[in-house]
């Protein structure tokens, strides 16, 4: 969605990561992220955390609070091979 651009899209790669993360950065901004629940799947080598933050738009100011997943998958050498947030 071009009002949301980093939902429901793939960022793919190193690049990818880097221009999620400046994206979010020039959107969005958050206060009291915390993290509450840890799970660790050994056998599929992935790691869920679910988190807690206030966020802001920042073209609006305009705030809400949001429960989400984060979900990381890793190769055989510990290198995160798919970051996905819920």
């Amino acid at each position: 969605s071009a009002s949301v651009p980093f939902l429901g899209r793939p960022f793919v790669g190193i690049a990818g990561a880097r221009r999620y993360f400046e994206l979010i950065a020039s959107l969005l901004s958050y206060e009291n992220m915390d993290f509450t629940e840890y799970f660790v799947d050994v056998e599929l080598a992935a790691v869920s955390v679910q988190g807690e933050a206030t966020f802001t738009w920042k073209s609006t100011g305009k705030s809400w609070d949001e429960v989400f997943t984060y979900r990381l998958r890793f190769d055989t050498e510990g290198k995160v091979t798919k970051y996905e947030v819920w």
